[in-house]
């Protein structure tokens, strides 16, 4: 008996854990990458907080969804207060999470492989195969050392451990042993959290479906009548929730967010059948050169009829899936897991056309079919040599892309050679050799490239080094001005240009500020860029003295967000400025009515002093 527990021991779990140990050797290096994108301004505000012992719940909740992921911010939150700003341990708590996904997925796979009717043994070596090629699979390093795509790991952890639970229900259910407790707690608990933790978690119930349509549509697990309107009910909630959002939001968050983009909704639609095609090609055939990062220079689709073959290849993977689900119940739900995972991020929201995050989850369901492909060849021997092999290339592949990272300038210059028609990766790189104070060599970069978005970014660096902008200013602001649509890094280098020449690091020769403010009014931004745009409209005339046109702009930002008391608060100031006592003590009023919490009170307890003192003054003369 010893020796056959041993080896039921020491078998696939205990090889997938040293896999995980030299997986989590391989990720070292990488904890010392750089921060990308969101990631300074997603965690800027926790860390000012926490350096001001002023933190509050409030700072719990993201911009980045609708329902503000506040299970992710609090991870950050507790590294912000823990680790400050040394960003490795940030990235260390990543890779643990994305070791761990690996450990669930594990059990999960094995679970389905038994329900699937496959004997123990062989469930658990499937199981190790799907859960060994997902972990050290390369794709993910842009995941896992991204830091704030830990709200993608979170997301997909606690929706791998919700099928784990409602597949350990659901199995005790078919063997007449209860499991109904655990099926519940997998749809009404795990899906609310993972979704708190991004939005895709919301997909939970649609991913158990799936295995309804596919490891448990067999004779022997019958379906009770209340696990099926218990199903179409789960289903549906999520549906109807995104219905109910989007009615009520449509111009603000929908259409609002399609006008800054170069592409309109059925444009990016049809061009998700090719991005989609493109996740399946990164998974199956691993390069580099497809990889990095950003991909912002992916063609967007003007017709149907030039993207039929994506259209006509996702028709037929989802069609073989469907035909096959009995025969091949586990390579089926693979395929469903993946589809299903790209659903949501692939669908009408005006996001981005791809970025590699997003295959995190659903990269699980194809290694899952393809360790189900894989478990049927024959012999044995034959069937490790080729997993032997296969993980020893995604090893080196995933070690070599780690490198890459852990080095800023070798990532920066590594993303723009795989890239170079991408705006981001041009950008970045030039931004990167400006922190570096190589101005020099980042004007060169963006003047390498035709467009206004790289000709504004020259006259940002030209500012930065020269304390004036080059002889073309105003050529370029003409430029603005006539632009249909500008692209955000547009947007965020005329806003440093603007905070430049407010703070008199600039020298416009015509100091043209608010003509490109109006410029940008014009533009189709979001709801949130208006809103900044407005405030730094109003700073900008504060500091000029014309106190009339920045309250208006203030008054126009309170209009687009309503329940932000800042604009209140800073209305107030400039009103006891003025000495305008009552109306500052009405704006101050109106902060108070939205103000929770102690994010404002330092603010507030200002503000009510400095109409104390003015009010003191005035009665006194």
């Amino acid at each position: 008996m010893k020796p056959a527990v041993a080896r039921r021991f020491n078998g696939p779990a205990l090889a997938l854990g040293l896999l995980a140990v030299l997986t989590a050797a391989i990720y070292a290096p990488g904890l010392g990458s750089p921060l990308l994108l969101d990631d300074q301004q997603v965690f800027a505000e926790l860390l000012d907080a926490f350096a001001r012992d002023d933190f509050s719940l409030e700072l719990l909740m993201s911009h980045s969804g609708p329902l503000g992921r506040p299970l992710a911010m609090a991870s950050f939150a507790v590294d912000a207060w823990w680790h400050g700003d040394d960003w490795a341990w940030w990235k260390a708590t990543n890779v643990a999470l994305h070791l761990l996904c690996g450990a669930v997925l594990y059990g999960l796979f094995a679970g389905l492989a038994q329900a699937a009717g496959q004997t123990a043994r062989a469930a658990r070596e499937l199981a190790f195969i799907a859960a060994a090629l997902w972990l050290v699979h390369p794709l993910h390093v842009s995941t896992v050392l991204y830091t704030v795509q830990r709200m993608t790991e979170l997301s997909s952890l606690l929706c791998i451990a919700g099928l784990l639970l409602y597949a350990q229900g659901r199995l005790a259910l078919a063997a007449g042993r209860g499991g109904s407790v655990r099926m519940a707690v997998a749809l009404g608990l795990f899906t609310p959290l993972a979704a708190l933790a991004k939005e895709t978690g919301l997909m939970l119930p649609w991913f158990i479906l799936a295995l309804e349509l596919t490891v448990f549509a067999r004779a022997d697990q019958p379906r009770p009548r209340w696990l099926v309107a218990g199903m179409l009910v789960c289903v549906a909630l999520p549906v109807v929730a995104g219905v109910w959002y989007l009615s009520g939001h449509a111009g603000a968050r929908l259409f609002a967010g399609y006008g800054a983009r170069d592409f309109s909704m059925g444009e990016r639609l049809m061009t998700e059948a090719r991005v989609v095609v493109g996740y399946l090609r990164w998974i199956l055939l691993p390069r580099r050169a497809d990889y990095g990062f950003y991909h912002d220079d992916i063609a967007v689709t003007r017709s149907l009829a030039d993207d039929w073959p994506a259209l006509g290849a996702l028709a037929v993977l989802a069609g073989a899936a469907w035909c096959l689900r009995r025969r091949w119940p586990l390579a089926a739900f693979g395929v469903a897991l993946f589809l299903l995972g790209l659903a949501l991020e692939s669908s009408v929201f005006p996001l981005d056309l791809a970025f590699e995050h997003r295959t995190y989850l659903p990269a699980a369901g194809i290694a899952l079919a393809v360790a189900a492909a894989l478990s049927t060849v024959s012999p044995p021997r034959l069937r490790r040599g080729v997993l032997v092999a296969t993980l020893a290339a995604l090893l080196f592949a995933t070690a070599l892309r780690v490198l890459v990272w852990s080095d800023p300038e070798t990532l920066h210059h590594a993303l723009f050679a795989t890239h170079p028609g991408s705006e981001r990766a041009r950008v970045t790189l030039a931004e990167w050799y400006v922190g570096q104070g190589e101005f020099d060599r980042a004007l060169v970069l963006l003047g390498a490239a035709d467009g206004l978005t790289f000709a504004i970014h020259r006259q940002r660096v030209l500012c930065l080094r020269d304390g004036r902008p080059g002889d073309d200013a105003a050529t370029v602001v003409r430029r603005v001005g006539e632009a249909e649509t500008l692209s955000r890094f547009a947007w965020q280098a005329l806003s440093a240009i603007v905070q430049a020449v407010q703070d008199e690091r600039c020298a416009w020769p015509a100091a043209p500020v608010p003509q490109i403010l109006d410029s940008l009014r014009r533009q189709p931004l979001p709801r949130v860029m208006r809103y900044r745009l407005e405030i730094q409209d109003a700073r900008y005339s504060h500091a000029r003295g014309d106190v009339e046109r920045a309250l208006e702009r203030l008054a126009r930002a309170a209009r687009l967000q309503p329940d932000d008391p800042f604009v209140h608060y800073l209305s107030a100031e400039w009103l006891i400025d003025r000495g305008a006592i009552a109306a500052a003590r009405a704006a101050l009023a109106e902060a108070r009515r939205r103000a929770g919490g102690e994010q404002f009170a330092a603010v507030d307890r200002t503000v009510a002093r400095l109409i104390a003192e003015r009010a003191a003054q005035s009665s006194a003369r």
